[in-house]
């Protein structure tokens, strides 16, 4: 008996922990996700893409001028 209790005791203590780390991989993902999506929206926008984007700078110079 006191042998099924230390089982249940661990397997609490291990669904807990990956039940945190299962919380925190969402929040890094939702993070990166939302980065994402404010990147894209700001290469929409003409004054911000030549920073953002190094194609957009050299786009008509000379290709031996870089």
């Amino acid at each position: 008996m006191d042998r099924r209790k230390a089982g249940r005791s661990g397997r609490r203590v291990w669904t807990a922990a990956v039940d945190r780390i299962c919380m925190r991989l969402a929040v890094i993902i939702a993070v990166l996700l939302a980065l994402v999506a404010a990147a894209q929206t700001a290469l929409h926008i003409d004054g911000i893409r030549p920073f953002l984007s190094k194609t957009e700078r050299l786009e008509g110079v000379p290709r031996g001028d870089r």
